[in-house]
């Protein structure tokens, strides 16, 4: 179960199949452990105790649910498993988003069982299953956007920072968007030849544009805060290389 609960970001799952795999879920047969209450069979079924593998697993009704899921993943298991023996069985053979889906069908079908003991709907098994499968959908999507938000425009080489020449500077400059909130960021470095850190600026532009201009929008930044701080003597350099090499040629002019 812990490889599992390692390897997946869903934070909803983590808490619930913790719970369950650890035998915590407030069933008949845990509150009765507990002198509550003295009866243990399931109020849904009616012929076995009410465990957490029986609620989640092996109930009947649980069976209605886990048919309609679109996996086989009740193939060939024994409904005997503690429920934390059927998590790490399923593991070892299922796929990550198998897993992803496995674990939102068993929470909406706890979900299911807790609001039906307190006077709510007992959802169809179509129902458990295709909120299951959305859920599960709805997250991928969602991941997969951040990923590609955060991945990179372009392949970036490795690059090892080097001293300019005596008695001239170099500043290093980089810029990041922020589409969620439109705007973009803009950090600034210059250190002498001796490696020694100058100045530095730090500032966001409230706006959003696309990689281009965002980098001759930091370019421009970059000449104003030479100016700024009377710095002439300098080489710039930066990710965007067309950017650098017209400054780098016309630096005379610029400053």
């Amino acid at each position: 179960m812990e490889e599992y609960l390692e390897a997946t970001s869903y934070q909803c799952n983590k808490g619930f199949l913790r719970r369950a795999g650890s035998d915590i879920l407030p069933t008949k047969s845990n509150i009765a452990k507990r002198g509550v209450v003295k009866e243990e069979t399931c109020m849904l079924c009616c012929s076995e105790r009410e465990t957490v593998a029986h609620i989640l697993w092996s109930c009947l009704l649980a069976h209605d649910a886990w048919s309609v899921s679109g996996r086989n993943f009740q193939k060939s298991l024994c409904e005997a498993m503690n429920f934390i023996d059927i998590i790490d069985y399923l593991f070892q053979h299922c796929s990550r988003e198998d897993m992803d889906l496995f674990a939102t069908t068993t929470r909406n079908i706890w979900n299911r069982h807790i609001f039906f003991l307190h006077g709510g709907p007992f959802h169809h098994p179509n129902y458990v299953a295709k909120e299951a499968a959305l859920s599960v959908q709805q997250y991928w999507n969602v991941a997969l956007t951040r990923e590609n938000e955060s991945r990179p425009t372009g392949e970036m080489a490795q690059v090892h920072w080097t001293p300019p020449p005596q008695n001239l500077f170099k500043e290093n400059w980089d810029i990041a968007q922020c589409k969620e909130k439109q705007r973009i960021g803009i950090g600034i470095i210059i250190r002498d030849f001796k490696g020694l850190v100058c100045a530095a600026l730090s500032q966001t532009i409230e706006i959003y544009t696309e990689v281009a201009t965002a980098e001759a929008m930091g370019a421009l930044r970059v000449i104003e805060f030479c100016k700024d701080i009377g710095i002439q003597e300098v080489i710039f350099e930066g990710d965007a290389e067309v950017v650098v090499k017209a400054i780098n040629k016309h630096d005379s002019t610029l400053c």
